[in-house]
């Protein structure tokens, strides 16, 4: 294997996920979760989508946390 690819494998997947469907009313903040390839974190990404039901989430892919208002889930609106 090249030093290239190598690099490549050892490069982690990371994707935040913000649960619910109203996470504000919650207070529920991002968690991040970290995959060794891209077909695991497809996989996980599958399995949220087909276990969805009425909970909801949204997700971004990247390294730094992202803040919340960058989540479509996420109205920034009070809680009643």
């Amino acid at each position: 294997m090249n030093a290239q690819a190598q690099a490549q494998a050892q490069e982690k997947k990371t994707v935040w996920v913000l649960w619910g469907e109203e996470p504000e009313v919650a207070g529920n903040e991002p968690l991040k979760y970290e995959f060794n390839t891209q077909a695991e974190l497809d996989a996980f990404l599958l399995g949220i989508s087909e276990g969805d039901g009425w909970f909801g989430y949204d997700y971004i892919e990247r390294d730094q946390q992202p803040s919340l208002s960058e989540f479509e889930n996420y109205s920034g609106e009070d809680a009643l």
